[in-house]
């Protein structure tokens, strides 16, 4: 009777031993074949929303790492934008040699929109290449960036100057026409008058 309450005994103190044991080897294996990834997250931004023709402002780029391992030789190529059209200060293609994991790089530039047809210009998207610590290559893009360009009307009016530029216009075209007839109508009365000294001799 003893004997059988002790198997009993040793059965649940070993039942619990591996109840408490296995679910710490089975964390420690699952730690162990954790994924040690890169994973970067590229957002491109300007600091202002809505910008006139000609007007300076900045571009940002953001790049964070928001995966568990360092991401290596990275760069950034950012779109090219066509040079009739918007002004660039800085540079489009920058390196880094590596980005630690939850830390954040940023880099900026200005552009001046020259010429637009719209009232939206599109500054294209961010293209980020980096590599993982056995050489695995990965390429993330940003959002394309789209600014709205306010597009004046035109220039201020004066009034006065269009009615003074009417005026001198009608009086041009009263003189091309009228002149003719006057031209015409003296060579009709020097003709009657030369008919009529003519029937008097």
């Amino acid at each position: 009777m003893k004997n059988k309450y002790k198997l009993m005994f040793l059965t649940i103190l070993s039942l619990t031993l591996v109840m408490l044991i296995f679910p710490m080897s089975m964390e420690k294996v699952s730690s162990q074949k954790e994924i040690q990834i890169p994973i970067l997250v590229v957002t491109k931004l300007a600091d202002k929303e809505i910008v006139d023709v000609n007007e300076w402002f900045r571009v940002i780029i953001r790049i964070k790492n928001i995966g568990n391992a360092t991401a290596y030789n990275v760069t950034l190529q950012d779109s090219i934008p066509p040079d009739w059209g918007v002004r660039v200060q800085g540079v489009l293609q920058v390196h880094w040699a590596e980005v630690p994991p939850g830390a954040e790089i940023m880099h900026t530039y200005n552009v001046s929109i020259q010429t637009v047809s719209t009232y939206t210009a599109h500054l294209g998207y961010a293209t980020v290449t980096y590599y993982d610590s056995n050489g695995e290559r990965y390429v993330v893009f940003s959002e394309d960036l789209e600014i709205i360009v306010r597009i004046k009307s035109g220039r201020h009016i004066e009034w006065e100057e269009i009615w003074r530029n009417v005026a001198i216009m009608e009086s041009i075209i009263i003189l091309i026409l009228v002149t003719p007839l006057i031209v015409i109508e003296y060579r009709i009365y020097r003709d009657y008058k030369r008919e009529l000294s003519k029937g008097k001799q």
